[in-house]
This record gives structure tokens, C-alpha cells and sequence, in this order.
């Protein structure tokens, strides 16, 4: 069995996620891409006061978020590395 780290522990973990998800939603997020914004924009999110950026709702960045793996497995691309 390969050894685990946790960093940090999950109520840490869950307040950064919903601090991130604030952020995203009210502050939002500049996407300079103009491929990237249109099919962002396309989507449904939509700008913030100032035309400058992309605000991602809750419910889309929650949605990514559950996409996403919830761990990784880290392998060496040293052909020297132990296994």
C-alpha cells in the first residue's frame, strides 16, 4: 500500500472550498481566452458591474467541483524511481 497525506483536515478543507465558491460567484474571475469567454458567456455565467469578469454561480462551481476526482496518484517520471 502506497503512504497518504492529508494536509489539511477536512472542516478546513470544506471552509476554502465554500470561501472559493463565494469568490467565484460575487468577485469573480478574469478570462482573458476569447474562445474561452464566449463559450463561457454562451453557458449562462455572466459578467460582473464592470464588464472585466466572469462570475460563476454557485451551483456551476459546485457542479465542477463534484466532477473532479477527490484524490490523485502521484507516480515519478523518473525511469530511475522505485516502485
Amino acid at each position: 500500500m502506497r503512504p497518504t497525506i492529508q494536509l489539511f483536515p477536512p472542516d478546513l478543507i470544506a471552509r476554502i472550498v465554500d470561501e472559493a465558491v463565494r469568490v467565484l460567484a460575487q468577485v469573480g474571475m478574469e478570462v482573458f481566452g476569447q474562445q474561452l469567454r464566449e463559450r463561457l458567456l454562451e453557458a449562462g455565467l455572466r459578467l460582473d458591474a464592470t464588464g472585466q469578469r466572469l462570475l460563476f454561480p454557485e451551483d456551476v462551481t459546485r457542479r465542477a467541483i463534484a466532477s473532479a476526482p477527490s484524490s490523485i496518484t502521484e507516480i515519478s517520471s523518473s525511469p530511475h524511481s522505485r516502485s
